[in-house]
């Protein structure tokens, strides 16, 4: 049996013996995740989330789960609850000030960006994505500072990966040129269902959905595990089976 398997089986297993730990729910959505299986995440974080409904952590993980499905309505709105019960929660700032983006709602998509980098200096991603936002916005010398800020942070933490698809985006928009933010497409078999948020627009027929953090597999969000919240944190980190 696979690891992952391994996992699924296990954290199922305590779900069914602690049904009221909070903890237990969250991490089983973790790993439901880690599978593929986005509804049946989306209803261990919310049964996470009816014991402790006012756990910032659980509440951003449900948040990056209807990210993941196109549900940036309920996306939003669980970004926000994490960040009304913890403020300075750097990763969920990042995610709304991500899904803003998206959205083309640029200053305030900048306003939680530099609230994420202000929290956590070294959050390479975030720097990275509130250069985009400063170009969109013509502040150019800002977009600067902080591409140069993310590309130092990302070859100083040995992420290669990050480090060239931070220079190979500035090749592509350097400082001085417009940027046309990106747009969020819905996914397959999800055409038609775009929310009704303020200046909200979908990019329509075959084009590629264009995202920012591309190293991470389309996962742009941040999830982080009930208990461990770690500072490079984008996926759920692995967790062993005694």
């Amino acid at each position: 049996m696979k690891q992952l398997d391994k996992l699924l089986a296990f954290d199922s297993q305590l779900v069914k013996l602690f049904p009221h730990n909070s903890m237990y729910h969250n991490n089983y959505g973790l790993t439901l995740m880690q599978a593929g299986q986005w509804p049946a995440a989306i209803e261990q974080f919310q049964s996470a989330i009816r014991q402790d409904s006012r756990n910032a952590e659980t509440l951003n993980n449900l948040g990056a789960a209807y990210d993941h499905l196109g549900d940036i309505r309920q996306a939003g709105g669980c970004y926000q609850q994490a960040l009304q019960c913890k403020p300075d929660y750097a990763e969920a700032h990042f995610n709304l000030g991500f899904l803003l983006y998206r959205m083309d709602v640029i200053q305030e998509a900048i306003s939680h960006l530099e609230a994420a980098v202000s929290l956590k200096p070294d959050y390479v991603n975030a720097h990275f994505l509130l250069a985009k936002c400063y170009q969109v916005v013509h502040q150019h010398a800002k977009a600067v500072a902080a591409g140069r800020t993310a590309l130092e942070l990302a070859r100083s933490k040995k992420q290669d990966r990050l480090a060239a698809d931070i220079e190979k985006c500035w090749r592509a928009w350097p400082p001085g040129r417009q940027v046309t933010p990106t747009v969020w497409l819905p996914p397959a078999g999800r055409r038609g269902q775009e929310p009704t948020f303020p200046r909200f627009h979908a990019l329509r027929g075959n084009a590629p959905h264009r995202t920012l953090c591309v190293p991470w597999g389309g996962t742009s969000f941040v999830v982080t595990p009930y208990a461990a919240m770690r500072s490079d944190n984008l996926v759920a980190p692995p967790r062993k089976i005694s």
